[in-house]
């Protein structure tokens, strides 16, 4: 499996007594013995997963495991959805409902048919 870590970083000392950037992640050490409530906070809502990737085996002169390009596809897929859905409903509404504000119940007021009764009086 493969999980994304939320990265940061930290200026350190080397042996000669000089400062550095350390770029890492910078939680826990052993993250299977962390309580799941802490692992979605601290690592899978901070990189936007829902859960690890699961890893295939190298293929024919290949060095290291590989993601499955589909299941790496449709998490994509499904996190920008899943984060882009407000604005894509709020650019729909715009598109469909221009001047009117972002507001269901200013557009219902506005909403009406007119028709005729049996003497030809138009009503509401």
């Amino acid at each position: 499996f493969y999980i994304k870590l939320p990265q940061s970083t930290t200026v350190q000392v080397n042996g000669q007594g000089n400062n550095y950037q350390l770029t890492t992640f910078h939680g826990d050490a052993e993250i299977r013995e962390m309580e799941m409530e802490a692992i979605q906070a601290t690592i899978l809502d901070i990189t936007h997963q829902d859960g690890p990737y699961t890893l295939s085996a190298p293929g024919f002169a290949q060095q290291g495991a590989v993601a499955g390009s589909v299941e790496i596809s449709n998490r994509i897929k499904e996190q920008i959805l899943s984060k882009g859905k407000e604005a894509i409903c709020d650019a729909i509404f715009k598109s469909l409902c221009p001047g009117h504000p972002a507001n269901l119940h200013s557009i219902v007021k506005t909403i009406y048919q007119l028709v005729k009764d049996s003497n030809g009086n138009r009503k509401l």
